[in-house]
């Protein structure tokens, strides 16, 4: 029988293909013949790089040896914060909503939607569209790899405070301003269902799109009071799930927070108890409810104490690669940053908060899912049972932040320490397990052997472990900007020029 070290090299190279990067890597510390094999295949080295980048590839013409040279240049780029060049964008108008996705930067004011697509190493150029979109805008999503904006009308006629109220979500062309050819429907539209707590109106919403959906989370009043989530097909303009219709077992009333985790499965936050993640995947059809997958507790805090929020944010999610791009962040590489705001009990209006941002991977997640789906168990897992291995829970000392300041495994902050910027990279186990990874004078890695320890204070009950591996990349910039953003390409510093009426 012939082994796998008899085969011709191109044999093993056509094997090894079909591996994911680990394994490719493993294989290549067997023997110096493998090493060999892998070493001097392109194809193998660029599936090396790609997973240890956290990113797949793009679809671009170029060959293997070019996309090598741009990703090991990316690489030494984001480890030394070492930018490619420095542009100073000045846009003018209010900014009541606004999105950071696929290297395009967009916001709403006024009835208008203007779009920035923020210059690129790959050839992308600084262009700036405003269009006058005549629909009040509430929030806003975008997609441009599908060129895609879904618009949340701002319906703020006056109606009798027990009528119910009608909401529009319209699927626009992003270049075109017109209806979305690929929208079955140029909107759909829903219900605000009148109570006498808030009559007819909507404190807030937010919206996210997930390549075919697009999801409406809501509140009715302050502190999160009535929440609803809504996800539509946008191609189809089916409702796919209503909270109001269809809730899933285990929806709390003090849900805090709606995310996708991907396509098929989502998160709610909720204030109950030390604080909670609930886990559910979507009905098979809008006429089921959404399957209670189950439960992950936060750390035990004391009863002075309550959670005063819970928010969760992570990478925008686009369909395609960017314009331009030639290779688009990989699923595998996605952090979630969960921001707990803790405060004392009868606080009514909290003035003394105490923050942390707690970050977990996409993959344990997906995890617990998969788990459901082999046993069948809804279970509420304890801190000390998920938390430690699969976080790291970290201070938050800037209370100012913009969203997207999470994109892929990378998340972006001012610098603790000094006036400059951070970038903490999550997802280094692997790398840091095949590779060579210590810290130096831009670099500080925290494995698994370098836990945080958040010891008891007046918060939590006892001593908050966590070891996710990360490590924080530093530079030193020489002016103070409001807060940062982050996507695959671009470190974004922001300055906010108050509007004067």
């Amino acid at each position: 029988m012939t082994s796998f070290l008899d085969l011709p090299d191109d044999l093993r190279v056509e094997i090894s293909e079909h591996m994911d990067y680990v394994s490719v890597l493993r294989l290549s510390s067997c023997c110096k013949s493998l090493q060999s094999t892998v070493s001097g295949s392109s194809a193998l080295q660029y599936k090396i790089a790609l997973g240890l980048n956290f990113m797949t590839d793009g679809g671009s013409q170029m060959s293997l040896a070019e996309l090598l040279a741009l990703l090991n240049d990316r690489w030494s780029a984001w480890q030394k914060l070492q930018w490619k060049s420095e542009t100073v964008i000045k846009i003018p108008g209010l900014c009541n909503a606004y999105e950071l996705v696929a290297g395009v930067f967009a916001m709403s004011g006024a009835g208008a939607l203007t779009v920035v697509r923020l210059p690129s190493t790959y050839g992308g150029k600084l262009q700036i569209v405003k269009q006058e979109l005549e629909i009040p805008i509430r929030d806003f999503a975008i997609d441009p790899t599908q060129d895609l904006v879904a618009i949340l009308e701002d319906n703020q006629i006056a109606l009798p405070w027990n009528q119910h109220r009608i909401v529009q979500l319209h699927f626009r062309s992003v270049s075109s301003n017109k209806p979305h050819s690929n929208a079955a429907l140029p909107f759909v539209t829903f219900e605000v269902m009148a109570d006498a707590f808030t009559n007819n109106r909507i404190f807030s919403a937010e919206m996210q799109l997930a390549d075919c959906l697009v999801s409406v989370f809501l509140c009715r009043g302050r502190a999160s009071h009535a929440p609803r989530a809504l996800v539509w097909n946008w191609k189809t303009g089916a409702l796919i799930y209503d909270s109001n219709a269809n809730n899933p077992i285990g929806w709390p009333n003090s849900i805090h927070d709606f995310s996708f985790i991907d396509a098929n499965s989502f998160v709610c936050t909720s204030r109950d108890k030390s604080g909670q993640i609930h886990i559910y995947t979507f009905p098979e059809s809008p006429k089921h409810r959404a399957t209670y997958i189950g439960t992950l507790n936060l750390p035990d805090i004391f009863s002075m104490r309550k959670v005063f929020g819970l928010t969760v944010h992570s990478s925008p999610y686009h369909a395609n690669a960017p314009l331009h791009a030639p290779f688009t962040p990989s699923d595998d590489g996605i952090v979630h940053c969960f921001s707990v705001l803790y405060v004392n009990k009868n606080d009514d209006a909290p003035q003394d908060l105490t923050r942390y941002n707690m970050f977990i991977r996409r993959s344990t997640l997906l995890k617990f899912v998969q788990e459901h789906k082999q046993k069948g168990q809804c279970i509420i897992h304890s801190w000390d049972s998920w938390g430690p291995a699969n976080c790291r829970f970290l201070p938050r000392s800037d209370p100012r932040t913009w969203l997207r300041y999470i994109h892929g495994h990378r998340f972006v902050r001012a610098s603790m320490d000094t006036d400059g910027v951070d970038v903490l990279e999550f997802n280094t186990e692997t790398k840091s397990s095949l590779l060579p990874c210590e810290s130096d004078g831009l670099r500080q890695h925290h494995g698994r052997d370098k836990p945080t320890i958040i010891n008891r204070n007046d918060v939590f009950c006892g001593d908050v472990v966590s070891s996710l591996p990360y490590q924080v990349l530093s530079r030193a910039i020489p002016e103070n900007f409001y807060a940062y953003m982050i996507d695959q390409e671009h470190v974004i510093g922001l300055k906010v020029r108050k509007h004067r009426s």
